[in-house]
């Protein structure tokens, strides 16, 4: 009973991925808030930044997480790379309205290292489901599919504009950084055919994941989308065989 209750303390003190919505909320949530972001702005023409302001809640959870799990290494690079964003962000401060716009640039370009730095730290030191996380970028694969179905019926923007023949040149959803959809296309199209080529899933699957892949990477219509799929596609099998003997692979692990 003692073991039981040491055993329940020390869950109630970590952040665990396992059993923590937050940390779902950080990989999941992002997702949706920048499509409400586009929309606000590009549809109704209402210019407040939700999403950055979203993303500075973030940092600041992230900031008191660096904090009180003493991550001093993280933390200090942290503030290297924040001094620099400020003396290189804020180019005029006796004006208000560009430090308004700074500002918001600033926490844009602060969110990336921060949010990797903050992962890295999690999966390091605290408990986590690999099946978990594939469940998460798995429903991430699938919602980006549907978002770039639903702009061919008008449900989100043309990537390139429309030609004369009021033909779009590629399509971003909601997205309002559609620039940003490529790599995110990639990185959740390689992620889900490693799971299924490394757990030696049936035909089936592996062909819905492929085309699907494909259809998403190809309605972007980028360089970086079709070139990312085609790369995964045709070397992930051949690198995996190669060096699975070597590796010597026992599980899925991401970070170590």
């Amino acid at each position: 009973m003692e073991k039981c209750g040491e055993a329940m303390a020390t869950d109630t003190q970590k952040l665990t991925i396992k059993k923590s919505s937050l940390l779902f909320i950080f990989i999941i949530a992002p997702f949706f808030i920048d499509q409400i972001q586009g929309y606000l702005t590009l549809v109704l023409e209402l210019n407040i930044p939700f999403s950055l302001m979203f993303k500075a809640g973030i940092i600041l959870f992230m900031l008191a997480y660096f904090i009180m799990h003493r991550k001093l290494y993280s933390l200090g690079i942290l503030i290297f790379i924040t001094v620099v964003l400020l003396l290189s962000v804020f180019t005029d401060v006796n004006n208000l309205k560009y430090i308004a716009t700074d500002l918001l640039l600033f926490i844009k370009l602060l969110y990336f290292p921060m949010a990797v730095f903050f992962f890295i730290a999690v999966f390091k030191n605290e408990k986590y489901s690999d099946l978990n996380l594939y469940y998460i970028f798995r429903f991430l694969f699938y919602a980006l599919f549907v978002a770039m179905i639903a702009s061919i019926f008008g449900f989100g923007f043309s990537q390139y504009g429309v030609t004369a023949a009021n033909v779009s040149i590629g399509y971003s959803g909601y997205f309002y950084a559609g620039n940003e959809l490529a790599p995110l296309a990639v990185l959740l199209y390689s992620y889900n055919l490693f799971y299924h080529l490394y757990n030696k899933s049936s035909i089936l699957k592996l062909s819905i994941i492929m085309v699907t892949g494909f259809l998403t990477c190809l309605l972007i219509m980028t360089k970086v989308s079709v070139g990312g799929f085609f790369v995964c596609t045709l070397f992930m099998p051949i690198f995996m065989n190669m060096f699975q003997g070597v590796l010597k692979w026992k599980k899925i692990t991401f970070f170590y």
